[in-house]
């Protein structure tokens, strides 16, 4: 750094940076400080992409268990009807006429497999995006956005 003399008004031997690579009020250069900014932006990205990863594990988890929900309706409902079908129709057969029978116990059969579908359908509902890394992204928004907003005011400052 150059030592200003006092005919240029800034005297007294003060320390004087030409081109504003000067100091803070920590003893840090510019260059310093935005090496640092992005040091911690960095470890911070990691941590949201760990987040972001943990959390939709979770979800993951959750949406498989809603899929094997509706693949458990669709077993479930394939089973009773080659199970059951024959037998129902034909015990009702006994007292009423066949069709009437068959269509019966394909309304009840159908009813069956339709709310075990609504059951998937509800647990599937429940699946959530990464809500927590949204909230710490804007909040990391902020921060870096405030963070750029000061080094740029103090860039400023020592030109």
């Amino acid at each position: 750094m150059a030592t200003v003399n006092s005919k240029f008004g800034q005297g007294d031997g003060q320390n004087f940076d030409p081109v504003g690579y000067g100091r803070d009020g920590n003893g840090e250069s510019t260059p310093q400080l935005i090496g640092e900014f992005f040091d911690q932006a960095r470890v911070l990205m990691r941590g949201e992409v760990g987040l972001a990863k943990a959390e939709l594990k979770d979800e993951a988890k959750k949406a498989a268990q809603s899929g094997g929900m509706f693949g458990a309706s669709a077993v479930v409902g394939l089973l009773t009807a080659m199970a059951f079908t024959a037998f129902l129709i034909i015990a009702l057969a006994g007292v009423m006429k066949p069709w009437l029978a068959a269509l019966i116990v394909t309304v009840v059969m159908g009813a069956v497999a339709g709310g075990l579908a609504l059951t998937g359908k509800k647990r599937l509902e429940q699946v959530r995006g990464p809500k927590q890394t949204v909230e710490t992204l804007k909040e990391d928004g902020q921060w870096t956005k405030q963070t750029m907003l000061a080094a740029k005011s103090q860039l400023r400052a020592h030109a």
